[in-house]
């Protein structure tokens, strides 16, 4: 028997996979959810201590941490860690999503492929990356997206104090815009700030006004997705 709360989900009930320490996801996930809409997270874990292989677990597990919502019934998931794709591959992940999708019988949607249907709605073909990234991840990234056909014309570095991943989660939205200032972005045509852990919204709002460009963030593009999914 599959099991769906309708009191506090009227409008349909989305899942989002988020990394162990972000504090981002659920936070901007309120903020952009419509009325109606419940939202059930679950943590993406992995103990390891290599960053990198911490990443690449929560894609390869990402089927057995779906299993754990047992008989809820989702309409739809998110998997919040576009670094993950990144490092993972667009046709793996493709492989990964279609297998996930036919199992548990609702769509499953990623930070990046939301992103990337995003950029795509806007007519987007050249943009300029922001991200807090340590360059093992940033220029996986940026070959991503070169790959999906996207010229990445400027790239900008939120930078971290030191290795340690977790601190992405230590910035704010005005670390972005920093960076974002300190860009020639002539020949863009939009703005991503990729990485669910930095926050992003208050970015997405003041860089577009600064710079006449759309902003997109992988939160704001995973939200659009999902409420897309259930007809919102």
């Amino acid at each position: 028997m599959s099991i769906r709360p309708t009191e506090y989900a009227s409008a349909g009930l989305v899942g989002v996979g988020t990394p162990q320490a972000n504090p981002t996801v659920e936070a901007e996930m309120l903020a952009l959810r419509p009325a109606g809409v419940g939202l059930v997270t679950t943590r993406l874990v992995c103990l390891d201590e290599d960053p990198k292989r911490r990443l690449l677990s929560y894609i390869d597990d990402l089927e057995q941490t779906m299993a754990r919502y047992d008989s809820l019934k989702l309409d739809a998931f998110g998997f919040a860690c576009t670094g993950s794709t990144y490092l993972y591959g667009y046709d793996k992940e493709r492989a990964l999503v279609a297998r996930l999708e036919d199992r548990f019988g609702y769509r499953v949607i990623t930070a990046a492929a939301a992103i990337e249907t995003r950029l795509r709605t806007l007519g987007a073909e050249s943009i300029a990356l922001i991200a807090p990234y340590p360059d093992w991840i940033f220029q996986p990234g940026i070959e991503y997206w070169t790959g999906r056909g996207f010229d990445v014309r400027v790239t900008g570095h939120a930078q971290l104090p030191s290795s340690d991943l977790h601190q992405i989660y230590e910035l704010g939205s005005h670390q972005a815009l920093d960076v974002l200032a300190g860009l020639d972005l002539n020949g863009v045509d939009a703005v991503l700030f990729s990485g669910t852990g930095m926050p992003s919204l208050r970015a997405i709002i003041q860089g577009q006004q600064d710079t006449g460009l759309p902003a997109v963030s992988s939160n704001l593009c995973m939200a659009a997705s999902l409420f897309d999914a259930i007809g919102l």
